[in-house]
């Protein structure tokens, strides 16, 4: 919440990405959670509408058309700069032993999945057309 300057009580999530977020962790899929919370992250740091967009600010079914679409938009912009976030190659196993070791944070998730130097690449928003 610090990192995207949200208040305490100030919900990060759309109710369609927690619910995505709620479908990995209730199928036990780890790593995709990682990576999709990780995404998530990075759309709300570069996404013009949804880095301006939090819930709240306006009525959901205004808010997911345009949103949902721009989260498709910049993973295909990922994808063809080869910059999609490397939890597809990590092993569950790499989470859990961090977990079993006491060290993982959401600082430490968001290294093993490359988010934190992603962050810092020039050219991961959308293009200007």
């Amino acid at each position: 919440r610090q990192a995207l300057g949200l208040n305490a009580g100030q919900t990060p999530l759309w109710l369609w990405e927690a619910k995505r977020a709620q479908d990995h962790s209730a199928a036990g899929h780890v790593s995709s959670l990682v990576k999709y919370l990780a995404e998530t992250e990075l759309h709300m740091a570069i996404g013009p509408e949804r880095r301006t967009t939090f819930p709240g600010s306006m009525p959901m079914a205004w808010a997911a058309k345009p949103l949902k679409t721009e989260r498709r938009r910049l993973e295909e912009h990922w994808e063809s700069m080869g910059e999609r976030l490397r939890a597809k190659r990590l092993e569950e196993d790499v989470f859990i032993r961090a977990f079993l070791d006491g060290c993982l944070s959401w600082s430490r998730a968001r290294d093993l999945v490359g988010l934190s130097a992603l962050l810092q690449q020039p050219g991961l928003a959308l293009p200007s057309p």
